[in-house]
């Protein structure tokens, strides 16, 4: 009987991935399988909260501070490689306790996600000769060669869009699998009443490859005497995005006077923000550079299939998006609008449209076909033959 070691490599709130990933989790538990959640030690993790909910077992494990709490992101690509080599020397007791332990419990997969569940995932399952599954949500940003050699010594590579897989060069191995979720408790949103307002939201972490500021500054350029409201829906991940809080709060502070921001923190439950708004904008970046306080800030993108797109249209609200990985692959003509959003410019003319009914849907969008092809069913499905397959 299939047996897995599920690493989960991040802590603290919970996004796009993190949702997935429990989803994922939730369904090899529904499915019958023996399933242990091995997470970074930590203290308010609402991660750690929605496994214990389980009541599954589960072990601690302390994070190396090289990996920090978010990622590599910002790094080069020399950094990132740097930082993945002096991780592997700091986490040398972790290999030896967790592959002696999957050993011990007879474990027969591995499961982790992304750059840094590869780290902690794949010496275990090297030395133990166990099956690894990889779930890369983005783009793989450390080049061609590191991914050629990473696929070799995973027994099956999980992507969530036909848009990253056509992006990687080694075919063998990659299973396209749409991230699903449970709608049943969404409420959607219904016909609107004329307003003399035009209601923005935008869901996400404060990280500028998400785009905030780009959307900010084209506020602040529209040329227009109506009230916008645009609600802000998150926060930052940690305290290495503290200068990007401060610019973003910059940018709000020299706003025109009809132009209004709500922000309300970081929420897991994002559905009733948005059901009752016109539009979500979605802003996230490919690359680019800040220049802020004197000092300048360079950032890479790794949009994939972003969950937060699939969550507005489930709920009815059409969604304004920049071009990046996998939103071609959600948003249709009759429920949203995809063009190239990367400057303040094309993001301000964008909303110029909004504002002289330009670009218009019959509302409310179909969100039962979105809520279909994103189920969670599907999903559940898929993962549990790659597991059988593997």
């Amino acid at each position: 009987m299939n047996k897995i070691f599920f690493i989960e490599p991040q802590f603290g709130k919970i996004s796009g991935a993190q949702k997935v990933t429990l989803n994922v989790f939730k369904t090899l538990i529904h499915a019958g399988l023996s399933t242990t959640a091995v997470m970074p030690r930590a203290n308010h993790s609402q991660i750690q909260a929605e496994y214990e909910k389980s009541g599954n077992d589960f072990l601690f494990y302390n994070m190396p501070k090289a990996l920090g709490t978010g990622g590599f992101d910002g790094f080069s690509r020399y950094k990132k490689i740097f930082l993945f080599l002096c991780s592997l020397f700091s986490l040398a007791g972790f290999y030896a306790k967790m592959t002696f332990y999957v050993f011990r419990y007879k474990y027969t997969h591995i499961y982790t996600y992304d750059p840094r569940g590869l780290l902690l995932a794949l010496p275990i399952a090297i030395i133990s000769r166990r099956k690894l599954i990889w779930h890369l949500h983005g783009k793989f940003n450390y080049g061609n060669k590191i991914f050629n050699i990473v696929s070799k010594l995973c027994d099956a590579i999980i992507v969530p869009s036909n848009a990253i897989a056509a992006d990687l060069k080694v075919k063998e191995k990659i299973y396209v699998v749409y991230n699903g979720f449970d709608f049943s408790n969404y409420t959607h949103a219904t016909e609107k009443n004329k307003k003399d307002s035009l209601e923005l939201i935008y869901v996400g972490l404060f990280t500028p490859q998400k785009g905030l500021h780009i959307l900010l500054s084209s506020l602040g350029h529209l040329s227009t005497n109506i009230n916008v409201n645009l609600t802000v829906v998150g926060d930052i991940l940690d305290d290495n995005w503290i200068w990007y809080k401060d610019y973003i709060n910059y940018l709000v502070s020299i706003l025109p006077m009809n132009i209004h921001v709500i922000f309300e923190g970081w929420q897991q439950d994002v559905n009733k923000y948005i059901v009752d708004k016109d539009y979500f904008i979605f802003s996230s970046q490919l690359s680019g550079d800040i220049l802020f306080n004197g000092k300048k800030y360079s950032f890479c993108g790794s949009e994939a299939l972003p969950t937060v797109i699939i969550e507005c249209l489930a709920t009815g609200v059409p969604v304004i998006a920049n071009r990046v990985p996998g939103v071609d692959e959600i948003i249709e003509p009759d429920n949203g609008y995809v063009a190239e959003l990367h400057t303040v410019e094309q993001m301000t003319a964008m909303l110029g449209k909004l504002y002289y009914n330009e670009i218009t849907f019959k509302l409310p969008i179909n969100y039962e076909r979105i809520r279909n092809k994103f189920s969670l069913q599907k999903m559940e499905k898929s993962i549990i033959d790659i597991v059988n397959i593997v």
